[in-house]
C-alpha cells in the first residue's frame, strides 16, 4: 500500500567525509519514490563538514538539507561517535520552508525572528490543495483535534555550547515564540561536538548545514505546514528530591547562579549531594549533572539544568535562571529510573494522539550529558525507543534539548530524550 508519507534513511562510517556522505545519502534516496521534501544530514567524529556539505549538495542540488555537527548520531537502535546519518523525508502532504544564519552569537533574538519569518515565508504551499485540506480537517468539525495539533511545526537546530560563547538557546526560542507564538512545536536540539571534549577542556568547532552553506555560528529551521499527522514528547527520567531551594542570586543575565537560598551557590550545592566543597570543586561536572537541578515549568514537569562549570565563586550555566525561581535537586537514584523515560514517552504520545498507532518515523534528540552517564545503556535506552514505537529512529546526541511535552510551551532542555513522531495519517483522521 502507497504511504502518504516516506522516510529512508541511511548510515555510513567510511573515514573518507565525501565517501559517507555520498553513502549514507545514496541509501536514504532509496527510501523515498520522489524528491525528498526535506533532507536531515547529521555527522560525528574528526570528518570535514565542507566536504560533507558540498558533497550532498553535489548529489541534491537545489533540494533543501539541514544538519551539522553532533556528539553522536542515532541510527535506527544505537548511537555511533563517528560516521554521518542522513533522513530523506518526502510526502506529496508535507511542505517544508528553510532558513538559516550565521553570527547568532550578536542580536540574537533578533535573528532569530528573521530566520523564522524567511522560513515561514518561504514555505512552497499549493494555494488550491493544501487550502482544500485546511477547509476539509474544519468540515469536519473535529475543532478540539485542530486546537490540540496544529497544522504546523517547526525542526530547529542551533549551536551549542563552547567554551568561549554560550549557545544562546533560551534567547532563540523567545525570538521564535514572538513570531509563531508559544504553541507550536518546535523539536530539535543544539549541535555540537563530542561531550568528552568539553569535560577535558579541548577547544572544538560546531558546524551548521544549509543547503550548501556551513556556518560555525550557526541556526538553521525547517518550519513546516502539515496535513500529516505528528505528535512529540520529551522526558528525563530523574526524580524529585525534597532539597528545594530559591535562586536568590543571578549574574551575567541569569546565565551564573551566585546564590541559592541567601548561601554561596558552591556551599549550597556541595552541602546538597553530602560532599566536602573542596571535593565539589574537584569534580563538578559530574555532581551537577548526577544530581542536577530541576525548575517546575508551571504544566507538572521539570526542567532540568546541568552541567555547572566554576565562574569565579558562583557557576555558570550554558542556560539562563530567572531569580527566585525555585530548583529542586534531581537524584539520579539508578539508571533503571532513568530508562522508563522511553515508556512515560510513549505513554504520552498515546495520550495525545487518543488512539494507539506506530509511527512511520521517529525523529530523537537525547542529551550528550546522557550518553556519558549512561554510557552503554544508552543504546539500550534508543533500542528501547524503537521496540516501543515499532519504526526506525534517527536523530543525534546534543548539547541540550529543544523540545516540549505534548501541547505544552517550548523549553530549553538538558538530560532529556526528546521524541518528535510523524504517522502515516492525515491529520483529517484525527478524532
Amino acid at each position: 500500500m502507497a504511504r502518504l508519507v516516506n522516510v529512508g534513511l541511511g548510515f555510513s562510517d567510511k573515514r573518507d567525509a565525501a565517501l559517507a556522505a555520498c553513502e549514507a545519502l545514496r541509501s536514504a534516496l532509496k527510501g523515498v519514490k520522489k524528491s525528498p521534501q526535506l533532507t536531515l544530514v547529521l555527522y560525528s567524529g574528526d570528518l570535514d563538514p565542507y566536504v560533507i556539505s558540498e558533497a550532498v549538495k553535489r548529489e541534491l542540488g537545489s533540494l533543501p538539507f539541514i544538519g551539522g555537527s553532533t556528539d553522536a548520531v542515532v541510527f535506527n537502535d544505537r548511537l555511533y561517535t563517528f560516521g554521518v546519518g542522513v533522513a530523506c523525508i518526502q510526502s506529496d502532504y508535507l511542505h517544508f520552508g528553510v532558513a538559516g544564519c550565521d553570527g547568532m552569537s550578536v542580536e540574537t533574538a533578533e535573528k532569530a525572528r528573521t530566520v523564522i519569518r524567511h522560513a515561514v515565508s518561504s514555505i512552497p504551499l499549493d494555494t488550491y490543495t493544501d487550502a482544500y485540506m485546511a477547509f476539509n480537517r474544519m468540515k469536519k468539525g473535529n475543532v478540539t483535534g485542530i486546537i490540540r495539533i496544529p497544522n504546523f511545526f517547526c525542526f530547529l537546530f542551533t549551536r551549542g555550547f563552547q567554551v568561549v560563547r554560550m549557545g544562546n538557546e533560551d534567547l532563540i526560542i523567545e525570538g521564535i515564540a514572538d513570531v509563531i507564538g508559544n504553541y507550536v512545536p518546535v523539536f530539535g536540539g543544539s549541535l555540537g561536538d563530542h561531550m568528552e571534549k568539553v569535560f577535558s577542556q579541548t577547544p572544538y568547532e560546531i558546524y551548521t548545514f544549509h543547503n550548501g552553506k556551513v556556518y560555525r555560528d550557526g541556526l538553521v529551521c525547517a518550519f513546516a505546514c502539515t496535513d500529516i499527522l505528528y505528535a512529540h514528547s520529551l522526558e528525563h527520567g530523574y526524580k524529585t528530591t525534597n532539597k528545594v531551594a530559591a535562586v536568590t542570586g543571578i549574574k551575567n543575565n541569569g546565565f551564573v547562579v551566585s546564590e541559592m537560598n541567601h548561601e554561596n551557590v558552591v556551599d549550597w550545592y556541595s552541602s546538597q549531594v553530602g560532599v566536602s566543597k573542596s571535593k565539589f570543586l574537584q569534580n563538578i561536572l559530574f555532581f551537577t549533572q548526577k544530581n542536577p537541578v530541576g525548575i517546575p515549568d508551571g504544566f507538572g514537569s521539570i526542567i532540568m539544568r546541568a552541567g555547572g562549570v566554576p565562574f569565579k565563586n558562583y557557576l555558570s550555566y550554558i542556560a539562563p535562571f530567572k531569580e527566585n525561581s525555585p530548583v529542586f535537586v534531581m537524584d539520579m537514584v539508578s539508571k533503571k529510573h532513568i530508562m522508563k523515560a522511553c515508556s512515560v514517552i510513549n505513554d504520552d504520545l498515546h495520550r495525545h494522539l487518543k488512539v494507539h498507532m506506530d509511527p512511520v518515523f521517529t525523529f530523537v534528540t537525547t542529551c550528550s550529558s546522557r550518553r556519558v552517564l549512561l554510557k552503554d545503556e544508552l543504546n539500550k535506552e534508543v533500542g528501547q525507543l524503537s521496540r516501543h514505537l515499532h519504526c526506525p529512529v534517527f536523530g543525534f546526541s546534543s548539547f541540550g534539548e529543544i523540545g516540549s511535552k505534548p501541547a505544552t510551551p517550548t523549553h530549553f532542555h538538558h538530560l532529556t530524550i526528546n521524541v518528535f513522531t510523524v504517522y502515516d495519517k492525515l491529520l483529517t483522521d484525527l478524532r
